[in-house]
């Protein structure tokens, strides 16, 4: 009974508490609200200045801000519809309110610090360790402010008012198993001219736990589709198409970055001043590895095709890429082609140098094979006059044409040949092959059936019997093994007749029979 009666005193006296608590948070809204923002202000250097605001109560306490300012170094850099603080009443009596359970921003207006014209200008960030600590810096002042961060269409502009994107929606948030492991999700449409109506979408995860592998920072994939190409204009050609791409990465604890791409380009066209009409190229794919790190970019394992069939392999890498000399070298494994038809392509683009004209004419028909190719300059060379430095600096080896058709051999085609391999600047020329030409015999007369007659096996008995097939106008020939020989027994003749004459030579045969018998 006594424990009854100190049960319900217990339940009494917590909603007392409970009543209590919220009575003073309903009384104290607007400097609950305060309390907050103050203690936004402290960690982050950050003013939210709402145009009203409420407070509901709840499994949480939910502060909502109408129409917020969000003021930095003096600059409006959001403007919000709304944005929602949910907000664990525990961090309220024990701290400063901070880090927020969840906070939502409704329909934010992001504005960008640059202009269109300097977002090219902006550094890349550089891989290596110093970007593990410039992430876990940004990772480290958002775990300060919330456990769970969202953007709901949000649109983001140049400091022109320029747009980038819109419709774009963002989520990041950690769980209390994996404090500081973040992981985040965004999806977006582009807006910029060069990509406008590009669909974007990523999947990160960064950030340390127990459940990390050794060696990784941060993992994740990110894809787009439907991206324009109608701004990639290389010597007044311009390459026009649509394209989809996926990347997988790794970042690993030494800023190091790995992983693998993979592209498709649908209904390319190449079209231009200089070309009498564009010229359809279809659909292509591309697969490659990406290693990044504080020195050197490169690209491997790049395997182009058409449709299902491979066209080439290579590797490229940018040498010191974050040096004042960048350079860039591609390898190209070995790759075919029909060399008419390239030259055809060629010679239809107008305004080519002299030099370049007279080279592709002296291109042979036929397919042309090119057991290798390298490329080795400065970038910048190759962004200011790519087909110059291609030029002077693209070196082939094991070039050839595969196969040499020769169709109504005649004599005159006997002799030796050699493939010349030549540009403006040097040649070269292979080892020579004779051909020659036989010529396939000739019947001067037509057979006819003939049959074999007794052999003879003396030189003796074979002179009567020709002396007689002679006489009598019997066409004849032998067949001797070995040659009919002098002397007796030296060879075995057979004679052969002409079918017609075969009983003719019959009787002749019989007038001689005695001689031929006694040998």
């Amino acid at each position: 009974m006594r424990l009854a009666r100190i049960a319900a005193l217990l339940g009494v006296l917590a909603i007392v508490l409970i009543a209590g608590s919220a009575a003073l948070i309903a009384f104290n809204q607007s400097r609950i609200v305060v309390y907050v923002l103050a203690s936004v202000r402290n960690r982050t250097g950050v003013d939210i200045i709402p145009r009203s605001s409420s407070v509901h109560l709840g499994t949480h306490l939910i502060v909502v801000l109408d129409e917020p300012q969000v003021i930095a170094n003096g600059h409006e850099i959001v403007k919000l519809k709304s944005l929602k603080a949910i907000i664990s009443y525990h961090s309220i009596f024990t701290a400063t309110g901070l880090p927020l359970y969840r906070l939502t921003a409704n329909s934010p207006e992001i504005t960008l610090p640059i202009a269109p014209a300097e977002a090219s200008a902006m550094p890349v960030p550089r891989p290596g360790p110093q970007a593990i600590d410039q992430i876990n810096e940004v990772l480290h002042s958002l775990a300060r402010i919330a456990w769970n961060v969202e953007a709901l269409d949000a649109t983001v502009r140049y400091a022109d008012g320029t747009p980038l994107a819109d419709h774009v929606e963002l989520t990041a948030y950690r769980t209390r198993r994996e404090p500081n492991r973040w992981r985040m999700g965004f999806d977006g449409t582009m807006l910029a001219a060069s990509v406008s109506g590009a669909q974007v979408s990523g999947r990160v995860s960064a950030g340390t736990s127990n459940a990390t592998p050794p060696g990784e920072f941060a993992h994740g994939e990110l894809w787009t589709w439907n991206v324009p190409l109608n701004e990639i204009e290389v010597e007044g050609l311009a390459l026009v198409g649509a394209l989809e791409a996926s990347l997988k990465f790794r970042l690993h604890s030494d800023g190091s970055l790995t992983g693998q791409t993979d592209a498709n380009a649908q209904s390319l066209l190449l079209k231009g001043e200089r070309l009498p009409e564009p010229i359809e190229l279809g659909g292509y794919s591309l697969h490659a590895a990406l290693n990044m790190t504080d020195r050197d970019y490169s690209l491997t394992k790049i395997v182009l095709r058409r449709v299902n069939t491979p066209l080439l392999s290579g590797d490229t890498v940018l040498s010191e890429a974050n040096s004042d000399k960048p350079e860039l070298g591609i390898r190209l494994g070995a790759f075919h082609f029909d060399a008419g038809a390239v030259k055809q392509k060629l010679l239809s683009v107008r305004h080519l140098p002299a030099d370049v004209v007279d080279m592709i004419k002296r291109i042979k028909p036929g397919r042309v094979t090119v057991g290798g190719a390298t490329l080795s300059a400065a970038l910048q060379e190759i962004s200011t006059s790519p087909l110059d430095t291609i030029r002077k600096n693209l070196v082939a080896s094991g070039t050839n044409y595969s196969s040499l058709t020769l169709t109504n051999i005649q004599s005159s085609d006997a002799g030796n040949y050699a493939v010349v391999v030549s540009n403006v600047y040097n040649s070269m020329t292979s080892s020579t092959v004779s051909l020659v030409v036989v010529a396939p015999p000739i019947i001067t007369a037509q057979p006819a059936n003939v049959l074999a007659f007794p052999s003879v096996t003396d030189a003796e008995a074979f002179q009567a019997l020709a002396q007689r097939l002679e006489e009598e106008g019997i066409p004849w020939y032998i067949q001797s093994d070995p040659p009919l020989g002098l002397g007796p027994g030296g060879s075995v003749a057979m004679i052969y007749i002409a079918e017609p004459c075969f009983r003719q030579a019959c009787r002749a045969l019989e007038a001689v029979r005695p001689v031929v018998q006694k040998n």
